[in-house]
């Protein structure tokens, strides 16, 4: 995967590339938000989980490779 600067660093961008840029910036930050909601749910459902139970919440295993 690209480094964040790869993806979106231009050196002398014209407003068009610049508009471009800062729209595929805005999906790259609404996708990682998504992402972290999502998997904050998860991690907190299993954190009550493992409360209740009295066992240790392993994230290893709310993370399958």
């Amino acid at each position: 995967m690209a480094s964040f600067e790869e993806q979106f660093y231009l050196e002398n961008p014209t407003r068009l590339q610049a508009l471009w840029r800062d729209v595929k910036l805005l999906w790259w930050l609404a996708v990682r938000a998504l992402m972290w909601m999502s998997k904050g749910v998860l991690v907190r459902r299993a954190y009550r989980k493992a409360q209740v139970s009295g066992e240790p919440l392993l994230l290893e295993d709310q993370f399958p490779d």
